[in-house]
């Protein structure tokens, strides 16, 4: 004899492993339990779990790199959509880690890129569009415009004497300046 049973998976099912178990009751009113297979729901779209592009700025001549990191296994690696649009080797993969890089060559747009992800899951539940953490390009050097430098005419110092350079850069900075 052979019984065939169909269901169809809801979500008020929930997510998990879930047991098929059969009850059997013969004629004569004997019965029997058995576990005859298992099979696991997964009704949970994938998420960005974490995500980050390093250095922010990243600066010619670095390697910037992009890691996204999946909030479960994925079927297949992550599409990334960069706004401005730019070409990221890779991806590599470790885990649920993606990772892909970029060494900054002079040909990228300056300013901030944002990131999209679409990610589909080993249940095929895909979605799209997910926000994922932005980085920025500055490929640019300072500008730095002198305005009067010393602080005393002439300039001769001695021992002692506080010596004062005053000058305006196009952006903050992280400097040091011998004298």
């Amino acid at each position: 004899y052979r019984y065939t049973y169909t269901r169809t998976a809801a979500t008020g099912d929930g997510d998990g492993l879930k047991t098929a178990t059969v009850t059997a009751t013969d004629a004569a009113g004997n019965v029997k339990v058995q576990d005859v297979g298992a099979v696991t729901y997964d009704f949970t779209l994938p998420a960005v779990s974490s995500s980050s592009g390093t250095p922010s700025p990243a600066w010619l001549g670095k390697v910037l790199t992009y890691a996204l990191n999946a909030s479960e296994p994925l079927l297949s690696d992550p599409a990334l959509t960069v706004n401005p649009a730019l070409v990221l080797s890779g991806p590599v993969k470790s885990g649920t880690l993606y990772t892909w890089t970029r060494t900054i060559n002079g040909t990228e747009t300056q300013g901030a890129y944002t990131v999209t992800a679409n990610l589909t899951d080993l249940a095929g539940n895909a979605v799209s569009g997910l926000s994922a953490a932005g980085f920025t390009v500055d490929r640019n050097p300072p500008t730095i415009a002198t305005g009067p430098v010393l602080n005393k005419a002439p300039a001769f110092y001695k021992v002692g004497d506080t010596v004062t350079v005053t000058f305006t850069t196009s952006e903050d900075l992280d400097l040091t300046l011998p004298v």
